[in-house]
């Protein structure tokens, strides 16, 4: 968990490329996750060493927070079943917002953590997970999230596609476009 005091202000005075206001993060890790990120490293090198080493010019850095392009935690989930977490939280794990019936967040923003890879099947899955939500809403009497309901697990078939390699929905990486640079 970051700061209490951690948080995205917008610029009105500073506008982005879009005319919309910008965006200025105020960031202080705690000691703890400093602490996690430097067992992450640990954990990271270790195994890509026993793996073989690294690409020349590829070595593991840390990036100066904003530098990421894949922000997470600024909608960040919760049970609701503690009154820090709901506090501290936007919305259920279905991606619901606490207290509205019709609101739903998206993105990276939903990862309450720092993650080590590139977050999109995380994200993926809770965009599935909250589509899911929201068709059953649709065909019952729209409610606000209750957090002491227990979540119920997402039907096979909204994602099978994803382990199906006869499905025609699953990814074919043979069809992605060309590396733009090889190493």
């Amino acid at each position: 968990m970051g700061c209490e005091d951690n948080r995205i202000i917008f610029e009105n005075s500073l506008k982005d490329p879009y005319g919309m206001p910008q965006p200025t993060f105020e960031y202080e890790p705690t000691p703890q996750f400093a602490h996690e990120c430097s067992n992450m490293m640990n954990d990271m090198t270790d195994v890509a060493q026993k793996l073989g080493g690294y690409l020349p010019g590829s070595n593991p850095q840390f990036m100066t927070p904003g530098l990421a392009l894949h922000l997470a935690g600024t909608t960040r989930l919760g049970r609701g079943d503690v009154e820090e977490e709901y506090r501290t939280s936007v919305a259920d794990y279905n991606s619901q917002v606490w207290k509205f019936d019709n609101l739903y967040v998206g993105g990276n923003g939903l990862i309450r953590t720092a993650f080590g890879a590139n977050p999109t099947l995380t994200s993926m899955c809770f965009a599935i997970r909250g589509a899911h939500k929201i068709h059953q809403d649709l065909k019952t009497c729209p409610k606000a999230p209750n957090p002491e309901a227990p979540l119920q697990n997402t039907p096979e078939c909204w994602v099978s596609w994803t382990n199906n390699i006869d499905d025609p929905n699953f990814p074919d990486h043979k069809r992605l476009r060309k590396p733009h640079r090889q190493v």
